[in-house]
């Protein structure tokens, strides 16, 4: 078992070409699987984890210490604002005791009072807010991922995570540790949070030596699928080294900054109209005899002219700003905690009370990402009620749908002692896996086991863009004739087929007529507010590069299956939509479904009106800002 200094060794921030060189000294990506006594298959054994722990460190980071209470109270006292009136309040009080020993000294007392009173308001809740985000950092950072332990998938902490784990991560997820990636297809990564380069990265297994290997915690998946070794967590990743140099700054709020400003503005101007009564009342002294008072001198004029240009100053500050300005944040902020809605940065009680638009999302925002297959267009016949069984369709298109879902997918079923499932992984892919097994009785884990990337298998991963996925299976070593499986956005894959099954099993040409009724089984399950996806298949005869692109595995398709998804919406969307619109706030749902479907929960939503627009993206592109 490597230890952390040799692990590091090959785990540097310089280019991957020099780790991939320190790597080989430990006998490249595959000798990783001795060396950190792991399976690349099977995952480690759960009996390991306390002693991966003990020895390499946990999967997170040492918060850093936080201010107490009193620090918070002397940093408030850093405020332009606040400086100003303590200045002021001073010279009031020297000055009032000096004309007025009795009460001279009530202005000066009542201003620092005024100031004691923001900094203890400004300071509690400061801290208040801060013991709350620390509560609120702990929840965030409980993310489930998906390991292979103990030889079966399975969801885990990513605090729990350790060296020699396998990690399977899909396009969209973020690397939770430091690793190499030992087996994957069309993975790219983007690494804009650790190196600031906005492209995406291309990474490989261990088939190309030449390649990047390495996926860096901190970054996230663009693409593909990859199964990666864990081989730093903590402070030990690249995350944690980057996040320990970090120094948190304290950055003002938009209203603070203004404020500053005015104060600065207050004092010139108060500090301009002080000296010039100043040098008036001695300009009056001095050529205007006739209007001294008798029994006035020199020195008691000056006195009076000084005391009346603090007056000026200290009057023309408005000590009751800061106090009424900290107040209402602070209002603000307690409010907000009671919509469950922590604020730690004082600026979005500013900002997010100007806002007019909300882009929301669809899956999981509006809906609550509960998918479940509830009508299909299998074999000709369009099904508004659930799937057709396997007793129902023919063998051979039962099989092309149950391999087609299986090995085509990501996600996995987990099933729970009292007899419900979790779907770990893409939600609608989840669907599809049930729906396989309580429909037509397959088991997605063995028909999974058909892929095998050692012998050439493809997996063409989904892209917002091609709105599709493909796998290509090769029926043998020599890899000379094979099935590719795609799977997509209904209206895009039978836009790319020319045959059908039938219901006898038998592949006949896709008319012009029952294409259309298809689309129209599309629309209505659009309309029904269903995700609709379709299934289809191509038999591969040869298998020269260029018949391996997607160009070609992805045309002429034989369609097998269009199903209809539900997502149910959340409860309190359809209130919630309404709330922000009577608020004045123009609101917006972003999704990648179907048209048809996008104004269907956008209209059950709330969201689309009567005389309201709905647009694809190709058309939102060409519009210009004006």
């Amino acid at each position: 078992m490597l230890s952390t200094k040799e692990i590091s060794s090959f785990n540097q921030e310089v280019p991957h070409s020099e780790n991939e060189s320190a790597l080989e000294t430990f006998g490249g990506i595959n000798a990783l699987e001795r060396c950190l006594d792991t399976d690349f298959k099977n995952g480690l054994s759960s009996k390991v984890i306390k002693s991966r722990q003990d020895s390499h460190g946990r999967n997170e980071f040492e918060a850093p210490e936080s201010d107490t209470w009193f620090q918070m109270f002397l940093e408030s006292f850093e405020d332009t604002t606040v400086i100003v009136l303590i200045v002021a309040a001073i010279v009031s009080l020297i000055v009032g005791i000096y004309d007025d020993p009795k009460k001279g000294w009530i202005e000066g007392v009542a201003i620092l009072a005024a100031v004691i009173v923001v900094a203890v308001v400004t300071a509690t809740n400061n801290y208040n807010k801060e013991l709350q985000f620390r509560k609120l950092n702990a929840v965030k950072d409980d993310v489930e991922i998906a390991v292979m332990r103990d030889g079966v998938s399975a969801s885990i902490d990513v605090k729990e995570l350790v060296v020699g784990d396998i990690v399977v991560l899909n396009a969209g997820d973020k690397v939770p540790a430091d690793g190499v990636m030992v087996s994957g297809s069309d993975v790219t990564v983007n690494e804009s949070s650790l190196t600031g380069e906005p492209d995406d990265v291309k990474k490989e297994g261990p088939s190309n030596p030449h390649a990047d290997h390495f996926l860096l915690s901190g970054t996230s998946l663009a693409s593909g699928y990859a199964h990666m070794v864990v081989v730093a967590v903590g402070a030990q990743s690249r995350w944690g080294k980057t996040k320990a140099k970090l120094a948190a700054e304290t950055v003002e709020t938009p209203l603070q900054e203004k404020l500053n400003v005015l104060a600065g503005q207050i004092g010139n101007g108060g500090m301009f109209a002080a000296g010039a009564t100043f040098v008036a009342m001695l300009t009056l002294w001095f050529l205007y005899p006739e209007t001294r008072a008798p029994d006035v001198t020199l020195v008691e004029y000056v006195i009076k002219a000084f005391i009346m240009a603090v007056t000026i100053i200290v009057v023309a500050v408005p000590e009751g700003l800061p106090l009424a300005v900290t107040l209402s944040l602070a209002y603000s902020t307690q409010k907000m905690m009671l919509d469950n809605n922590l604020i730690r940065v004082l600026a979005a009680c500013e900002t997010m009370g100007n806002a007019t638009n909300i882009c929301s999302d669809k899956t999981g925002t509006l809906t609550q990402n509960r998918m479940t297959v509830v009508a299909s267009w299998v074999a000709g016949a369009f099904n508004p009620i659930g799937a057709p069984t396997a007793a129902d369709l023919p063998p051979p298109l039962v099989k092309f749908i149950a391999e087609g879902v299986s090995v085509n997918s990501t996600a996995n079923l987990l099933s729970s002692p009292d007899g419900s499932v979790t779907v770990l992984g893409n939600k609608t892919e989840g669907a599809l896996l049930m729906m396989i097994s309580d429909s037509l009785g397959a088991d997605y884990v063995v028909l999974r086991a058909l892929f095998d990337s050692a012998r050439g298998d493809q997996l063409l991963t989904f892209s917002s863009l091609r709105k599709r996925m493909t796998v290509l299976l090769l029926n043998g070593p020599s890899g000379k004739s094979g099935i590719s499986y795609t799977k997509g956005a209904a209206e895009v894959v039978v836009g790319l087929s020319t045959k059908y099954v039938t219901l006898n099993g038998k592949v006949e040409t896709l008319t012009d007529k029952i294409k259309a009724s298809i689309l129209e089984a599309i629309s209505n399950m659009a309309k029904g507010s269903l995700r609709t996806i379709a299934l289809a298949h191509k038999e591969v005869k040869k298998s020269s590069s260029a018949e391996l692109q997607a160009d070609y595995l992805e045309s002429e398709l034989v369609l097998d299956a269009v199903y209809g998804i539900k997502d149910p919406l959340r409860p309190d969307v359809h209130d919630a939509v309404k709330a922000c619109q009577k608020a004045g706030i123009f609101v917006r749902m972003v999704t990648g479904d179907n048209i048809d479907t996008a104004k269907a929960i956008a209209k059950e939503c709330g969201i689309l009106t009567e005389n309201g627009v709905a647009m694809e993206g190709p058309v939102f592109r060409k519009l210009t800002p004006k």
